[in-house]
């Protein structure tokens, strides 16, 4: 087999964690780093393309991670809002799309690009934002905004559940419409 790339993603409460997943080549993982296969010192470039909720073109943002990502000690580049268009004090929540394209040296002379993609909904905002409106109190269900507070948290319940099953389009979407119940800023 050859060298195949991955990537995955942590959302923190303020920025996230792109990791190189890839791994070291062995018996188990026979698409990884090492003979037979490329190692990371063969690696030219790598570039980190990000898409996030609201960019209406694709992966707008372009960062050059090379000797960052994928590194020896195989630890993530964190990225902050302000390194992404159109993001101020925090990271949208919604469906952001990630792709990883390594350039790296044949061992018979040239070059192969290979390219990791992701996709990963980011939920930190609006859950904070809900939390901004809890806690609750005996009387919930008789008070017009705390039943609101409810149905929002019962949403945010299912976009959980909708991430888990692979369902980021309608997660998405429900995140798109919390967004448009529950403004809030600086979690």
């Amino acid at each position: 087999m050859s060298l195949q790339t991955e990537i995955s993603v942590k959302e923190n409460q303020n920025s996230f964690t792109v990791y190189d997943c890839t791994g070291k080549y062995s018996g188990d993982n026979k698409t990884g780093y090492g003979t037979p296969n490329q190692k990371l010192s063969d690696i030219v470039s790598s570039t980190l393309y990000i898409q996030s909720p609201y960019d209406t073109t694709e992966y707008p943002n372009k960062l050059d991670v090379t000797g960052v990502l994928p590194n020896e000690l195989e630890l993530g580049y964190e990225i902050l809002p302000a390194q992404i268009i159109g993001q101020k004090d925090e990271i949208e929540s919604g469906l952001w799309k990630f792709k990883l394209v390594t350039v790296i040296n044949r061992k018979t002379g040239g070059t192969d690009t290979k390219t990791a993609y992701l996709s990963s909904v980011f939920t930190k905002s609006i859950e904070c934002c809900l939390d901004k409106h809890s806690p609750l109190d005996a009387e919930a269900f008789s008070n017009a905004k705390q039943r609101k507070v409810i149905e929002l948290s019962t949403l945010m319940t299912d976009v959980q559940w909708q991430i888990e099953k692979g369902f980021y389009d309608q997660a998405n979407k429900t995140i798109e419409y919390l967004k448009s119940q529950c403004k809030c800023s600086g979690c």
